[in-house]
């Protein structure tokens, strides 16, 4: 029997859905046709695809098999959030990465953002309105203008990041909006100046008012800390 580890049969089998060989959606050989094919066990083989599994690379459906999927921005999230917990990272530490990342984002999105995204914009900018006393529904409309921001930047990579940041916070941000709930016409403000600012071509007004965004919820969030409404990590 060969003495592969299930770590060099989880490399080739990743190898081969990264570069589409095998395709999203493709049903995998079965346990015993794989550890056939490699020269292992069948527990080598489990192994392998519980590895996979985790790394979001197949779904295993009971009574039908393994099946190819591609890594979703859920994926990332529950790997940093993994990370970043077991580095005793704070929330205010989170907070100065997404500053930083939605101030690029934003440069990006004045260049770059499409007739059709701010319609969209506008479009979800009006739900938020309508959402402004229900805190789940305003606070998902709100994740959704920003995503839709990162989307206009046309890159791919800062809307799998910052999905990823938004997630992080979601139960702090819905704290927050439920304690302050003054805050929901302060975010308001600032999202209609980011959709003129996008419109206009505004550079500097939208980096401006996304520093104020952001200074905004760490004042909030001090707040809630010293009420003891959020604790110390």
């Amino acid at each position: 029997m060969n003495n592969l580890l299930y770590s060099d049969i989880v490399g080739e089998i990743e190898k081969k859905i990264m570069t589409d060989e095998l395709k999203e959606d493709s049903k995998l050989p079965s346990e015993r046709e794989l550890a056939v094919h490699y020269d292992v066990s069948r527990n080598v083989v489990r192994e392998a695809l519980t590895e996979l599994r985790v790394k979001g690379l197949v779904t295993i459906k009971p009574g039908k098999g393994v099946y190819v999927t591609k890594p979703n921005e859920d994926i990332v999230t529950e790997s940093l959030h993994r990370v970043l917990h077991s580095n005793d990272v704070t929330l205010e530490n989170i907070l100065d990465v997404r500053e930083k990342l939605e101030i690029l984002i934003i440069e990006q999105a004045v260049e770059k953002a499409s007739p059709s995204c701010l319609s969209e914009l506008k479009k979800i900018y009006e739900q938020m309105e309508k959402n402004k006393y229900l805190v789940h529904k305003y606070i998902e409309s709100d994740a959704e203008f920003h995503l839709n921001i990162a989307k206009a930047t046309q890159n791919k990579a800062l809307y799998v990041l910052i999905h990823s940041f938004f997630d992080l916070t979601e139960r702090e941000l819905f704290r927050i909006t439920t304690y302050t709930p003054t805050s929901v016409h302060d975010a308001q403000r600032h999202h209609s100046l980011l959709v003129d600012a996008i419109e206009t071509r505004n550079k500097a007004l939208a980096i401006s008012v996304i520093k104020e965004h952001m200074g905004l919820l760490r004042e909030e969030i001090k707040m809630l800390r010293e009420q003891g409404v959020l604790k110390e990590e």
